[in-house]
């Protein structure tokens, strides 16, 4: 039996992705729907500006792709 990821998180990734490629503003719900990141952690990240937010976001996402194809 394959082991699949509940349909929401892959959606709300592609979602995320799709802006992150567009360079479209992300959110701090687009970010909390990651569920990597605490809320304190995210308040800094945004605050810092979007290149900042986008850049460990696409770091987070890249990691955890890695992770999963160990």
């Amino acid at each position: 039996m394959i082991a699949t990821e509940p349909m929401i998180n892959v959606t709300i990734e592609k979602s995320l992705v799709d802006k992150l490629l567009d360079k479209d503003t992300i959110t701090k719900r687009d970010i909390q729907a990651l569920h990597m990141f605490n809320d304190d952690y995210i308040d800094k990240l945004l605050a810092a500006g979007q290149m900042t937010a986008r850049s460990k976001v696409a770091e987070a996402l890249t990691r955890e792709g890695i992770e999963q194809v160990k």
